[in-house]
C-alpha cells in the first residue's frame, strides 16, 4: 500500500477533470453531428467515440446489451477508513462451519431475489426499454448484500465515499471527531487502469438503469469470490492518505452534499422497502424456490442439502417461508406515483448503438 498526499490527489483530480472535458466534447459532437468531428484521423475518431460516447448500446455476453457511460482512464474505489480488508458485503462476517455458511449465503441470496421481485413491480422498471436490467447490480447499489464490490469510473465519486459517512439516514462530511485512531485517520483510494479489464467480464459497467443511482455514481461492479480481497489484488494499486477536514469539506460540497450522487427523487419509501427486505425473517415460497434453483451455482458453498432439510434449517434459525409480501402494495403504489414523472425520462439519456463483444 502506497502513501499519497492530499496535494497529489488534487493534481490527479485536475487530470481527471481535463479528461472529463474531452469526453464531454466528444459526446456532444457525436450527438450533434453523428461523429467526433475534431478527431485528427479516422483511427482517433473511432477510438475516442468508442471510449467517450455516452449511451452506447454495447453487448456484454452473457449479460446482454447495456447502455454504457463514457469510459475514462481509471477505475476507483474510495473507503473512509483503513479497514484492513475490502470484500463484497456477502463475504463479510461469514460464520464457521459448512452448514452455517450455507445458511448465510442462502438467506443473503433470498434477499437478492426478494429485491428483484420488489423492483419488478415498479412502473419505472416495467417501462424500461433502453437495455438489459442488471437486477443483482441494482440490488448491490441499493444496499442488498451481493458478491459484487462497488467500483466507479469517477474519481470525485470515489473521493466522496472516502471523505463522507452515512449516519442517521443521511450523508455527512467527516470531521476531526471522526479521526480517533490510525484506522479512522486515514482514507484509502484504490485505482486501476480501465484498460486492465478490457476483454474480461470480471468488472462490468452498470451504465444507465431504471433507477438512476448507478448512473449518477458512474458505477461498475467487480465480481469477487469469498477468498478475494481488494487489499491483496495485484491489479489494483492501493493508496493511503491522511484525512484533512478542509479537503473532506471540498469533496462534500463538490457532491452538492451528496445530491449529485444520490437522486433526490428516490424517496424514503424506497429506503423503507429495502430495509424491510434486509431485515426480513420470512420469505415467500416463490423467493425460496427461485433461490434454491440456483443454490449449487454458489461457488462458495460446500454443503449439499435437500429442499426439506434446508427448510428445516431455515426454520430452526428463525427464517420462515410463507405467502406474505415483504413490501405492501400500498407502498409500491406510492413509489410508482412518486417516480411516475421519471418514466422514459432517464435524465436525458440518448442511446447510440454499437457492438463490442467481451469474452472471458
Amino acid at each position: 500500500m502506497q502513501t499519497i498526499t492530499i496535494s497529489q490527489i488534487k493534481k490527479h483530480l485536475l487530470s481527471y477533470r481535463e479528461e472529463c472535458q474531452i469526453a464531454s466534447k466528444v459526446d456532444e459532437q457525436v450527438k450533434s453531428f453523428g461523429y467526433y468531428k475534431d478527431a485528427k484521423n479516422e483511427l482517433d475518431r473511432l477510438s475516442f467515440e468508442m471510449r467517450y460516447t455516452s449511451g452506447q448500446l454495447i453487448n456484454y455476453p452473457p449479460y446482454g446489451v447495456l447502455a454504457k457511460q463514457p469510459l475514462l482512464s481509471n477505475y476507483y474505489r474510495g473507503e473512509r477508513c483503513l479497514y484492513g480488508n475490502s470484500k463484497p458485503t456477502i463475504h463479510r462476517n461469514v460464520p464457521e462451519g459448512k452448514q452455517e455458511q450455507l445458511l448465510h449465503y442462502f438467506i443473503a441470496n433470498m434477499r437478492i431475489v426478494a429485491f428483484n421481485e420488489f423492483i419488478k413491480q415498479l412502473d419505472l422498471v416495467k417501462n424500461w426499454k433502453w437495455s438489459v436490467i442488471l437486477f443483482e447490480a441494482l440490488a448491490q447499489h441499493y444496499g442488498i448484500a451481493t458478491d459484487f464490490l462497488d467500483i466507479t469510473n469517477d474519481l470525485e465519486v470515489a473521493l466522496f465515499f472516502a471523505c463522507c459517512k452515512f449516519e442517521n439516514g443521511k450523508w455527512r462530511v467527516l470531521n476531526k471527531n471522526d479521526f480517533v485512531d490510525e484506522k479512522s485517520k486515514h482514507g484509502v483510494l484504490f485505482k486501476v487502469s480501465s484498460d486492465t479489464f478490457y476483454g474480461s467480464n470480471r468488472l462490468l459497467p452498470i451504465g444507465f438503469q431504471p433507477l438512476m443511482r448507478c448512473h449518477r455514481q458512474h458505477a461498475y461492479i467487480l465480481s469477487m469470490d469469498s477468498h478475494e480481497d481488494l487489499y491483496f489484488d495485484k491489479q489494483f494499486a492501493a493508496y493511503i492518505f491522511e484525512h484533512d477536514e478542509d479537503f473532506c469539506n471540498e469533496i462534500f460540497e463538490l457532491s452538492e452534499m451528496g445530491k449529485r450522487i444520490f437522486p433526490n427523487y428516490e424517496s424514503m419509501l424506497l429506503t423503507e422497502a429495502i430495509s424491510n427486505i434486509n431485515n426480513a425473517k420470512y420469505f415467500s415460497e416463490k423467493v425460496f424456490d427461485s433461490t434454491y434453483s440456483f443454490i449449487y451455482n454458489f461457488r462458495y458453498i460446500e454443503y449439499n442439502v435437500g429442499k426439506n432439510e434446508l427448510l428445516f434449517l431455515l426454520n430452526k434459525n428463525g427464517i420462515e417461508i410463507k405467502e406474505i409480501s415483504l413490501v405492501d402494495d400500498a407502498i409500491i403504489n406510492q413509489i410508482n406515483t412518486l417516480l411516475f414523472p421519471y418514466i422514459n425520462n432517464n435524465e436525458g439519456l440518448k442511446t447510440v448503438f454499437r457492438t463490442a463483444l467481451f469474452m472471458e
